[in-house]
């Protein structure tokens, strides 16, 4: 009989990479859209096409060269995709592919395994929103869940407006996008870096306020009258929210992750705002390799212990309850 193999997939709004376990990084990645079109797959956290899904992971099937029968599933994304769906997709991988055992997994919780440890603040800064997340050994402290709908997506759009205002030009998304990830920084103090640019028609042009600006929406929407928390004040209150005598070790193991948190200067910033809010704590805030990888890396840890096993939800027990035992079974 062939070994059993667990597939892993980070379902984000932007990308979704897969793997095979023992594989320790995904080697399957592809925009979080429609095939043969720009149109998202995930927006706002809900899934808009579940045959868009579908047509991607047969893709992923393909590529993979898994046939997903009686295998074991391990499907990680942010926790805020509404329960119906959730229920929908656990339906289609054992109705459908017929996986042996499935989990469900938040990426902020498989984050903090990436690390080695068990207790930390994760935060995470995506495309679509930005969330922070507790966890004390082990065990996730939901009532310091903290959310905000401004993320990299507001960043890439910002921007984007103020090209298309400087060039009297239409600067797609996409190259705004672009253009943000390869010359956009965090701003520490007054003084400014001024760049020259390449722009996607080649032409070069120097930026300075624009490149810093696109990430301060992160760090203080309301000066651009948003009424949103900033980024430090968010984990300043979850760890409010937290028992007093896990603030301590929360506010000393700090994880942002995600790409949105890939800019130049993110981690500083976030280092320095927190401690000006709490000037007697030692804050740390972690520096990941690849930010937007700890939450698959921290699935292949868990994948590798025999922790998976009794987390999962196999044939038997979803044919038992149906779908309403993903509520039992998630990993949030």
């Amino acid at each position: 009989m062939d070994e059993k193999k667990c597939l892993i997939v980070d379902q984000g709004a932007e990308s979704i990479r897969a793997g095979i376990v023992p594989d320790a990084s995904p080697t399957f990645n592809t925009p979080s859209i429609m095939e043969g079109t720009k149109l998202p797959l995930i927006s706002k956290n809900n899934i808009t096409s579940f045959d868009g899904l579908e047509s991607i992971w047969l893709n992923i099937f393909k590529t993979l060269c898994l046939d997903p029968i009686d295998n074991d599933c391990f499907f990680i994304n942010n926790g805020l995709t509404p329960l119906s769906q959730q229920r929908t997709f656990i339906e289609i991988l054992f109705e459908k592919y017929r996986f042996g055992r499935v989990l469900f997994a938040n990426t902020l919780i498989t984050t903090l395994y990436s690390t080695g440890g068990d207790t930390g603040l994760v935060l995470e800064c995506g495309y679509s929103n930005s969330q922070v997340l507790p966890i004390y050994r082990g065990y996730a402290i939901s009532p310091g869940t903290v959310q905000s709908a401004i993320a990299g997506f507001d960043c890439t759009e910002f921007l984007m407006e103020k090209l298309q205002m400087l060039e009297k030009t239409n600067i797609t998304l996409c190259s705004a996008k672009d253009i943000k990830e390869k010359y956009g920084y965090v701003r520490m103090s007054k003084e400014t870096e001024a760049k020259e640019v390449v722009m996607p028609d080649g032409k070069k042009i120097t930026l300075n306020e624009e490149l810093w600006k696109c990430s301060e929406l992160l760090f203080n929407p309301t000066s651009f009258s948003i009424e949103a928390l900033g980024l430090a004040k968010m984990c300043f209150k979850s760890i409010k929210r937290s028992d007093i005598d896990t603030r301590k070790d929360l506010y000393e193991n700090i994880i942002p992750i995600g790409g949105t948190a890939c800019f130049y200067g993110f981690n500083s910033r976030l280092r320095s705002d927190l401690q000006k809010m709490c000037p007697s704590m030692n804050i740390v805030v972690q520096d990941q390799e690849d930010k937007a990888l700890t939450s698959w890396i921290g699935a292949y840890v868990i994948a590798c212990t025999e922790v998976f096993s009794k987390l999962t939800i196999n044939k038997g027990e979803y044919k038992e309850r149906g779908t309403n035992i993903v509520t039992r079974f998630l990993m949030y």
